[in-house]
């Protein structure tokens, strides 16, 4: 499976920052499944947009990338995810504001854009109720119940 999203951000930031930003961004991921295994690749490129806020500030986030190994049964669905493996700072972004009076730049750090390693195991158990292993947890069959009617 192989999916993907691009898009062309245009900004325009009126008086008295007075400029028109533009970035084409995108992000792509593959997965193949065997059994039951999975193994996957996710790529981002980097971020930029608008604060948000009216203050003129042009934010950069960094690309990120993901490598996943996963495998699951009706029951059980353990993963591990390797992402950035290849960065080993700090730094996440950077926020940079220019006008005719003053400019302004940021750096934010955090751990999201650091190496890192996920390791997650769930198990899948109905509390009583009747599920179909495999699937979400939900009531599949029996008689339904009054008390949140």
């Amino acid at each position: 499976m192989i999916n993907g999203q691009v898009a062309h951000r245009i900004v325009r930031n009126g008086v008295p920052f007075d400029w028109t930003k533009q970035r084409v961004l995108w992000y792509i991921q593959a997965f193949y499944y065997v059994g039951g295994w999975n193994f996957g690749l996710q790529y981002q490129s980097p971020q930029e947009y608008c604060d948000g806020y009216v203050n003129g500030a042009w934010m950069k986030d960094k690309s990120a990338y993901t490598a996943i190994v996963g495998w699951g049964n009706s029951s059980w669905n353990v993963q591990a995810r390797l992402t950035n493996p290849f960065r080993w700072n700090w730094e996440a972004s950077k926020s940079e504001t220019t006008s005719p009076n003053y400019d302004v730049a940021t750096t934010y750090y955090n751990t999201s854009y650091h190496c890192y390693v996920l390791l997650s195991a769930t198990y899948t158990f109905g509390f009583g109720k009747k599920i179909q292993r495999g699937n979400e947890a939900s009531q599949q069959m029996g008689t339904s119940s009054s008390i949140l009617k």
